[in-house]
């Protein structure tokens, strides 16, 4: 018999045990559309609003609420299982999936309203920063082309990519006489306030025209504001493991290590615990005194 939604809810929140009371501001702002509560039932879904009630402390200034998929497999028992519930929420549009420049394997996972609102954070700044000209006229441009790639190519492109011509067609799509008329300046737009970043990997592809890209491009969506966020999750995972490293045999009791205040990373110890358990460097042993972490020794 399948299991029911609440049941699914259950062993998750068994899993990684009891969450925190959220802030009031925090509850007070939820609703359906950032919560994802209207997607369908799935692990996946369950175990992302845990690990960001449970988070210590807010992203980076600028970023939206983000977990690492890493750390959504410390609290999935299934990794299989979790990748599948995962490519099934981003493609009804309940999260969204973005590459962190923090590590080659790093993928940052967002609920759906929380990355909206990022995206008009961005057009805001944007509009802040308009050249002076015709009183209200430049702002108003730079903040519709924000507006178009939330109403157009976000819902269009759940996976984590978009190319050049589809993008522009896109955007051309967003509403009203100035999107008819998107191309390069707006694409060089989203990629200075971060919502796109050029995708670098092996098969991308390459530009045949000048600017902001050509019909070969292949551009990934980012994580706004994703610099101070990454630096962030590298340098806090790498704070975490040298100090691991210099204890005997590699290893600290956990409760030991959960009063360590990082220097590093605002996002707290047991924030990069989860990551690094998820990502396979660290180990967890179970031991009379208690849980023990491990890093993992590789090659």
């Amino acid at each position: 018999m399948a299991s029911s939604p609440s049941a699914k809810r259950r062993r998750v929140e068994a899993a990684a045990g009891p969450p925190p009371p959220p802030p009031a501001a925090a509850a007070a702002e939820s609703d359906g559309d950032a919560d994802g509560d209207d997607a369908p039932p799935s692990d996946a879904l369950a175990a992302l609003h845990l690990l960001l009630a449970q988070a210590a402390a807010p992203p980076p200034p600028g970023a939206p609420p983000f977990a690492l998929v890493s750390q959504l497999y410390t609290v999935l028992a299934d990794r299989t299982d979790a990748d599948r519930d995962l490519d099934a929420l981003a493609a009804a549009g309940a999260v969204r999936i973005v590459r962190l420049p923090s590590g080659p394997d790093d993928r940052a996972v967002c609920r759906r309203g929380d990355y909206a609102a990022a995206v008009a954070s961005c057009g805001a700044r944007a509009a802040a920063a308009a050249p002076a000209g015709a009183p209200g006229a430049p702002a108003r441009a730079a903040a519709a082309v924000f507006a178009w790639f939330a109403a157009a190519v976000l819902p269009a492109c759940p996976g984590e990519s978009v190319a050049y011509g589809e993008l522009v067609r896109l955007l051309r799509r967003g509403g009203g006489a100035g999107a008819a008329r998107a191309g390069d300046a707006h694409v060089a737009l989203l990629l200075r306030e971060g919502c796109l970043v050029r995708a670098t990997r092996p098969g991308a592809g390459a530009g045949a025209g000048g600017g902001a890209g050509g019909g070969g491009d292949l551009y990934d969506f980012a994580l706004p504001c994703v610099g101070p966020a990454a630096r962030a999750v590298r340098a806090g995972r790498e704070e975490l493991l040298g100090l691991l490293r210099r204890r005997r045999g590699g290893e600290a009791p956990e409760a030991a290590l959960a009063r360590v205040r990082l220097r590093a990373s605002p996002l707290g110890v047991r924030w990069h615990v989860r990551d690094l358990l998820g990502s396979g460097a660290l180990a967890r042993a179970l031991t009379p005194a208690g849980p023990m972490l491990r890093v993992v020794r590789r090659g």
